[in-house]
């Protein structure tokens, strides 16, 4: 019931980040605009440029390259790199024709960046690392030749069929599929593809507490938007199901509070029917994630992941205050 209770000083709290102070920003970045999707190279600029201004607050961290050598970086935001501390990781992109979630991941960087004096308390406790594009070659071949796009552009030997889904390739509840061709294909092996990889080495680098995969509903987007913890792959929850069911309830809340929308909370595999190989289920059970979640962004268009660019601004200002309180949460700020 607390949490409940704490919405309403919470709020006020979040309208008052977006008048602070921000880091040094390049002049071209000055005017940052949701209304179009950012191509890959540009969120890559965006990221490079202000850790450059920023070297002792911001650091990009190239964990891989894809296929077609597309860096794929997080940002770590860090009042002292030095310090080991624990992290919140937010990813998005794995599922490359799921553009909500990488808008919103952008959005939230952004926030860090523009307003980080107002975090400073946050960031004496906890660093943020923020991966937006994920799945680079797919995203870009999402917005330039196929919209509906699940998988990377990895060539697969024997096949003319091209792409890997990544949301499939993760090492707990792994299974190969059979046909190249299909979008949920999953794969030679378990962990065989640089985005998993990249996504894993952010896992095992840092003290990762709590970790945040944010996609669209897709298929399930009828269900509407959801908050989903371990496990998919299996009929079971963690040992600390109610803490992750508490902490998703109050989120969710925010999220209502903030944006209108209710999202529902509870393990992945009440609504994922494809479960197989993904991130939530890896972060939890592979490397002992305490708080893994995977976000479901609203309905969209026809198919539930296909958004337009007048949708964007509304989404991600909707949305921000959640992630606001999420690292609020994880820094002992708020309850």
């Amino acid at each position: 019931m607390k949490f409940f209770l704490l919405i309403g000083f919470i709020l006020p709290y979040f309208v008052a980040t977006l008048a602070g102070d921000g880091l040094k920003i390049p002049d071209k970045w000055h005017t940052v605009e949701f209304n179009h999707f950012w191509p890959a190279d540009e969120v890559v600029s965006y990221m490079e440029e202000v850790a450059q201004e920023n070297p002792d607050q911001v650091r990009v961290i190239t964990a891989r390259y894809s296929r077609e050598l597309r860096p794929i970086n997080a940002v770590k935001i860090s009042s002292d790199h030095f310090a080991n501390r624990p992290v919140v990781f937010i990813e998005a992109g794995l599922r490359p024709r799921d553009w909500a979630g990488h808008m919103v991941a952008i959005r939230v960087m952004h926030e860090f960046f523009s307003h980080y004096y107002n975090y400073l308390d946050v960031l004496e406790e906890i660093d943020i690392v923020i991966m937006p594009v994920s799945n680079p070659d797919g995203y870009e071949f999402s917005r330039n030749e196929n919209r509906a796009w699940t998988k990377n552009r990895q060539l697969n030997v024997g096949s003319d069929c091209v792409g890997v889904s990544v949301y499939h390739n993760f090492g707990v509840g792994f299974y190969v599929t059979p046909d190249p061709c299909e979008d949920h294909f999953s794969g030679p092996r378990a962990m065989s593809e640089q985005e998993s990889r990249s996504v894993d080495h952010i896992l095992q680098t840092f003290n990762v507490i709590a970790y945040f995969s944010l996609q669209a509903g897709g298929a399930r987007a009828g269900y509407g938007s959801n908050i989903l913890y371990p496990f998919g792959y299996r009929y079971t929850v963690p040992q600390n199901e109610n803490d992750l069911f508490i902490f998703g309830d109050a989120l969710s809340a925010v999220f209502r509070e903030a944006g209108g929308r209710r999202y529902s909370v509870g393990p992945a595999h009440n609504l994922w029917y494809d479960p197989h190989g993904n991130s939530l289920d890896y972060a939890s059970e592979e490397r002992n994630i305490t708080f893994p979640y995977t976000i479901e962004m609203p309905y969209f268009g026809e198919h539930g992941y296909d958004i337009v660019e007048n949708e964007i601004e509304p989404l991600v200002e909707s949305t921000l205050p959640g992630f606001i309180f999420i690292v609020n949460h994880f820094a002992g700020r708020i309850f």
